[in-house]
């Protein structure tokens, strides 16, 4: 796969387990759930990785940006 492939589908992983995640969250719960969200995002990562041969050992949120126009 090489490296730059293997960013660009981490990437576009993250982005879809993040908008998985919190699609049936309302925005006043979204800040609270940093944990959760990383435990989760965690083992979807792991699952669609683990076939490349990438483990997955920690996820952390460290932002959470909700769009002004809410």
């Amino acid at each position: 796969m090489g490296a730059e492939r293997l960013d660009k589908y981490l990437y576009f992983q993250i982005e879809e387990s993040l908008r998985t995640l919190v699609y049936g969250v309302t925005h006043e719960r979204v800040n609270d759930l940093k944990s959760e969200f990383a435990d989760e995002m965690m083992l979807i990562l792991q699952e669609k990785l683990s076939p490349y041969g990438v483990e997955i050992s920690s996820v952390k949120v460290t932002d959470v940006a909700l769009p002004e126009k809410l």
